[in-house]
């Protein structure tokens, strides 16, 4: 018997988020996966989602919605120069197909 997955996308966003004062970002879409099968998501600024020493705590509330919650003391980018917008990008991976969506990251 084989699992058949919806195939994964995300909803781009021109949503601005600051470095540290927005706690939580939803990502919509369709096809996020949880329990047995977890959905992959990488981050551009890089954010580590699990280990020792996580940045966010993602949660998979559907097939359509994950919320990712920054931790204390974490930035979702690392460096804003000058009070310029950085990209934060977020792809999805799920059986070798892969989908992108993208936010305004600023420094507060």
């Amino acid at each position: 018997m084989a699992t058949i997955f919806e195939t994964p996308s995300v909803q781009a966003t021109k949503k601005v988020i600051f470095q540290t004062h927005t706690h939580e970002l939803w990502i919509t879409g369709q096809g996020f996966t949880r329990q047995t099968f977890t959905t992959n998501v990488v981050f551009d600024p890089p954010l580590v989602a699990s280990g020792d020493d996580p940045d966010v705590s993602l949660v998979v509330y559907n097939r359509t919605h994950m919320k990712l919650t920054l931790l204390s003391g974490k930035k979702w980018v690392q460096s804003v120069q000058g009070g310029s917008a950085v990209e934060l990008k977020v792809r999805i991976q799920e059986g070798g197909k892969e989908k992108k969506g993208r936010w305004d990251a600023y420094g507060a």
